[in-house]
C-alpha cells in the first residue's frame, strides 16, 4: 500500500487584534466517502512562525511521529493522573503529602497551562525559585529533597503524558536539581581538645565529654 505524503498551506484570516495565520494540512480522503480531509492544526501571528510550524508538521506526519494538538491543562490533568495512578497504590498518607506539594508548588506555577506548552525551562524556573525563595505556607526555602519529591510527582505525571500521546517527550527530563547542603564538620585538635575537657572539669558534664571524645 502507497503511503500517503501529507501537504498543507498557509490561511491568513484576519480579526479585530490583527492577522491570524491558520496551518491547514491535507489528511487522508475519507475512507468511507472520499472526501477531502482538510484540517488546521495550528495558528500562529506571523506567516514566518506558521510555515515554521507547517514544515514541521509535515515532518513528523510523513516520518509518522506526529502528535496532535491537546487541549489537556495540568491542574486537571494531574489530578486525574494522582486519582487513576497513585491513590490505589500509595498509602492515604502518601497520597496525601503528594497532594498537598502538588496542591502548593506546582499548580500555582504551572496548573493553568497546557500540558503541550510546559518547557524544560518552566520547570527549571520553577525548581530555582522554590530552592531560593521563601514558600508562602512554612516561611522557608524548600529543601533539596522536597524539591526532588515534586519533581518526581511531576516527571511521572508528564511521562504519563507521553503514554497518552499529549506530548512527545517529557520536559521534566532536562532539569538541573539543586543539590543538598554539605555540612561541615568541625573536629577539635589536641589543645581544643584539652581545653575542652579543663572546662568541664568537676562539673556534670564531665563524664559525658569524657565518653563521648574516648
Amino acid at each position: 500500500m502507497q503511503h500517503h505524503l501529507h501537504s498543507g498551506h498557509i490561511r491568513a484570516r484576519k480579526n479585530k487584534s490583527g492577522t491570524t495565520h491558520q496551518v491547514i494540512v491535507e489528511f487522508p480522503p475519507d475512507a468511507l466517502t472520499g472526501k477531502r480531509n482538510t484540517r488546521v492544526v495550528d495558528r500562529a501571528t506571523t506567516k514566518k512562525e506558521a510555515e515554521a510550524i507547517l514544515a514541521k508538521t509535515l515532518s513528523d506526519l510523513n516520518a509518522n511521529t506526529y502528535i496532535g494538538q491537546s487541549t489537556a491543562v495540568l491542574k486537571p490533568y494531574m489530578q486525574e493522573w494522582l486519582e487513576i495512578y497513585v491513590k490505589p497504590h500509595t498509602t492515604a498518607t502518601t497520597h496525601f503529602n503528594y497532594e498537598m506539594q502538588i496542591k502548593n508548588h506546582i499548580f500555582p506555577a504551572l496548573g493553568n497551562m497546557r500540558v503541550q506548552d510546559i518547557k524544560s525551562s518552566d520547570l527549571q524556573k520553577l525548581y530555582n525559585r522554590l530552592h531560593t525563595e521563601k514558600s508562602p505556607v512554612s516561611g522557608k526555602t524548600l529543601a533539596p529533597k522536597t524539591i526532588k519529591n515534586i519533581h518526581n510527582n511531576l516527571r511521572a505525571c508528564l511521562t504519563r503524558a507521553v503514554k497518552d500521546d499529549i506530548i512527545r517527550r517529557n520536559p521534566a527530563d532536562d532539569v538541573i536539581l539543586p543539590k543538598a547542603r554539605k555540612t561541615e564538620i568541625n573536629i577539635y585538635n589536641r589543645e581544643e581538645t584539652a581545653q575542652l575537657l579543663e572546662a568541664v572539669r568537676d562539673t556534670n558534664m564531665e563524664l559525658i565529654v569524657n565518653l563521648l571524645i574516648a
